[in-house]
């Protein structure tokens, strides 16, 4: 027993333990070399082999593949591109030729039906053949704006007159309110009218000489005479033709208010000077001596004086200007003219050209400072 003991402790065949205590151990189980290597080879390589290849193949290729090529490819194809495309391109077309067409606006239309216009020191006034009253430029008093319709007008400084179809036929004033002597308009029928600097004179059908405003120089006494046949007031005199003879009165600085021997069909009153034309057509001046009493010889009509200048028509009805130059009052366009007018205070002259027997359309020359020379035209329908 010791012998077998002694051997086992030898081959080590018992627990260390065991060859002290010289006991067996209990059952070892035959020390079971098991040895398990327990390679149980179960192998559990499981082989099962699940690999899991399960091969499912789940690769996990699904292949669902979802590539997901649902291909979505999100073209969604929707084509959303968003070419929505918009296109929108706005297509409005906007283009955005607008189109509108963006085609320029038509030209400006002038008013062609014009009878008469008149000159003011700072702005124009002219008068349709339906009786409308169109002005244009400065409009310190509103003396652009004459509603109503009229037979003949006038325009002085800051001032515009013009007589009302009637029955009977007044005179309409717009001025400064502050000189309630020019709204005292006399009783009666004109039958024409002429503004100057803060005073008016009115021919009546009975050919009497009415006038009235302001008086400073005695510029609304004119000569007690019944058959007044032409008027055109200066500055701060009056002139008027009476029986073929040169009437003035009023401011006579420079002799302008002075007699002219002759017989004569129109007679008007500039700032500091006069002209006059005769019965055979030639031109007088007086005044101030100077480029503007120095007419041009030849026959002539329908005069117009304004601030040292003077114009006429000749016999071609072309006008012709003379005196200052300064802002290109004595250089009038040229042309075939109905009428022409300016101002004893102006550097500015308008006049109607023809387009038809007995009126046509407005251009002014001379000085823009208040806008004299943007003659208005046809509002666009």
């Amino acid at each position: 027993m010791i012998t077998l003991l002694f051997a086992a402790c030898s081959l080590q065949l018992w627990d260390n333990r065991d060859c002290e205590t010289g006991t067996p151990p209990l059952e070892t189980a035959a020390p079971n070399t098991d040895t398990d290597t327990d390679t149980d080879t179960d192998t559990d390589a499981d082989t099962d082999t699940d690999s899991d290849s399960d091969t499912d193949t789940d690769t996990d290729t699904d292949t669902d593949t979802d590539t997901d090529t649902d291909t979505d490819t999100d073209t969604d194809t929707d084509t959303d591109t968003d070419t929505d495309t918009d296109t929108d391109t706005d297509t409005d077309t906007d283009t955005d030729t607008d189109t509108d067409t963006d085609t320029e606006p038509p030209p400006p239309v002038p008013y062609d039906d014009v009878v008469q216009v008149a000159v003011g020191a700072f702005h124009a006034c002219m008068l349709r053949i339906t009786g409308e009253v169109i002005c244009w430029g400065d409009d310190l008093y509103g003396e652009t704006s004459v509603p109503g319709t009229f037979t003949s007008i006038s325009a002085g400084r800051n001032l515009t007159v013009a007589i009302t179809t009637g029955p009977p036929a007044t005179v309409t004033v717009i001025g400064d309110p502050a000189n309630p002597a020019l709204f005292s308009v006399p009783l009666g029928t004109m039958v024409d009218v002429s503004a100057g600097d803060d005073f008016v004179c009115a021919r009546r059908d009975d050919l009497k000489l009415l006038c009235w405003g302001d008086n400073t120089f005695r510029q609304i006494e004119p000569p007690v005479v019944l058959d007044y046949t032409q008027l055109g007031v200066g500055a701060r005199h009056g002139c008027g033709v009476s029986s073929s003879t040169w009437q003035c009165w009023g401011d006579n600085e420079y002799s302008k208010a002075s007699a002219m021997g002759g017989a004569y069909a129109e007679v008007v009153g500039g700032d500091d000077h006069t002209c006059g034309i005769e019965t055979g057509g030639s031109i007088k001046c007086m005044g101030l001596a100077g480029p503007a009493t120095s007419p041009p010889a030849g026959a002539y009509h329908g005069l117009a004086a304004g601030q040292d200048f003077t114009c006429a028509l000749d016999a071609a009805n072309a006008i012709v200007c003379w005196g200052d130059d300064t802002f290109g009052q004595s250089s009038p366009p040229a042309g075939d003219f109905v009428q022409i007018d300016s101002s004893p205070q102006a550097y500015t002259g308008c006049g109607i050209l023809r387009n038809k027997d007995s009126f046509g359309e407005v251009v002014c020359w001379g000085s823009n400072a208040y806008g004299q020379l943007d003659v208005p035209t046809v509002p666009p329908k």
